[in-house]
């Protein structure tokens, strides 16, 4: 009887362990690597749209991204969403430095600005993952009618929560693999959409910035460049 009790307490406990080991593999955050596309339709300037970017590659770790643009010189952009915070890195000739937005300077870019998002019931399989369509809406402090409009298309299996979108699709549930984005007051459009996903070997340490990259204030990156940084537009 004794041997019996004994029995099952093991039993129990190695489910028990079993299930947490369990719970901590599902719990590990997503690593991976996405190719968007970008496609613009509209009346652009030439010159303008000849410099707009035509794809992204994307590194993904939990709710931490990053990817590069060319400015005529190397920047990359790294955001974590879990501590809304946004790095961007430019390899500047002979002096890389960072520019760091913490929280409340992420807060400041984004006041004034609200997002509606309604299920349009529709879904999209995009690179093998299963999306949830959204409409949605992009409004100003300064006018009642959206500044923008589009549709977005999300998948779950990326990042961890919707804090992974803080700098493009705020408190939307699930990663953006698709988005269509029309201004209002231009017509034009602009059409973002995962090409291909795999996966990538990141870990937090990714998303650090460098020993030799020099943190700069605002007032420093003035003094040296006569200006200060612009934000990505939207």
């Amino acid at each position: 009887m004794k041997k019996r009790i004994f029995t099952t307490i093991v039993a129990l406990i190695a489910v028990m362990i079993g299930t947490n080991v369990q719970a901590q593999k599902q719990a590990k955050p997503t690593s991976c690597q996405v190719k968007f596309s970008l496609k613009y339709e509209g009346e652009y300037d030439p010159q303008t749209k000849a410099q707009k970017p035509t794809e992204q590659i994307y590194t993904i770790f939990g709710n931490k991204t990053k990817y590069n643009m060319n400015l005529g010189i190397s920047v990359v952009v790294i955001t974590d969403g879990d501590a809304t915070k946004m790095v961007q890195l430019f390899d500047y000739p002979g002096m890389p430095f960072a520019i760091v937005r913490e929280k409340d300077q992420v807060e400041e870019i984004f006041a004034g600005t609200s997002f509606k998002y309604e299920k349009n019931g529709q879904t999209k399989n995009i690179c093998g993952y299963e999306c949830t369509g959204y409409n949605y809406s992009v409004y100003s402090e300064d006018s009642e009618d959206p500044v923008a409009t589009g549709v977005v298309y999300t998948t779950t299996a990326i990042g961890t929560s919707s804090a992974i979108n803080f700098m493009t699709f705020p408190n939307l549930e699930g990663y953006p693999l698709y988005s269509e984005q029309t201004s209002t007051k231009s017509g034009n459009k602009t059409i973002r959409e995962a090409v291909e996903i795999k996966k990538a070997k990141a870990n937090a340490g990714a998303f650090l910035i460098p020993e030799n990259y020099k943190i700069l204030s605002d007032e420093e990156i003035e003094s040296l460049f006569g200006g200060s940084d612009d934000e990505d537009e939207f």
